[in-house]
């Protein structure tokens, strides 16, 4: 599968160019990010780097990215020399493509977080993979609740605070985990689904997600 550059991932996303600014954004065009959880620390890969690997960390390497005004699907790829197996948590965090109010909630049968807009004209499906495991944990939240610095240290705890449904200017948080053994790889995605009609972007999501899910 054929690598593409940060640049050219960059400019695949202009679509998202009028997402307001948020601590729990990395990037003002990008309404979602993933980070590695490893040794205690978040370290944030995508949209953009933030800091430079520590010597056996496990490598978080982007494969491919496909979007659309109405999906986006990254894969990406979770590798490690190291000879000792090991747990990797995968932190996701999407914020609303509206800046007003939504509702959002967990949706088990979908394996999905659920949002809709409160005027109801658009419906979001986000959710993910790795190793052909769904999410573990979830947190739907007000997006200034958690600074990544709170967020970091909830995760050193082990749990996300359990919220499966909420109301407000809201971001969802998740992790994708995985046991990494020696000297192995393991793949994974994290997508999202956009329309207005939500029988319509259930459908997208189970047809574009079947192989990877």
């Amino acid at each position: 599968m054929q690598r593409i550059s940060q640049l050219a991932i960059n400019r695949q996303k202009n679509h998202y160019a009028q997402i307001s600014d948020s601590l729990l954004s990395a990037n003002v065009n990008n309404p979602i990010r993933i980070g590695l959880f490893y040794d205690g620390e978040i370290v944030w890969k995508y949209p953009d780097l933030t800091e430079f690997r520590k010597e056996q960390q496990p490598v978080l390497t982007i494969m491919s990215m496909n979007c659309s005004s109405e999906y986006e699907m990254i894969k990406f790829c979770l590798s490690t020399d190291r000879m000792l197996s090991q747990n990797v948590k995968i932190v996701v965090q999407y914020q609303n493509l509206n800046d007003g109010l939504s509702t959002a909630y967990y949706s088990p049968s979908e394996s999905a977080i659920v949002s809709f807009s409160e005027e109801g004209e658009l419906v979001s499906l986000v959710g993910g993979s790795l190793n052909g495991k769904s999410m573990k944990q979830y947190c739907i939240h007000e997006r200034e609740k958690y600074t990544p610095q709170k967020l970091q240290n909830i995760l050193k705890r082990g749990q996300l605070p359990m919220s499966w449904i909420a109301k407000g200017n809201l971001c969802s948080t998740f992790t994708l985990e995985t046991d990494l053994s020696s000297n192995s790889e393991v793949e994974g995605a994290v997508w999202i689904f956009h329309s207005n009609c939500e029988e319509k972007v259930k459908n997208r999501k189970r047809e574009m997600t079947s192989g990877i899910v």
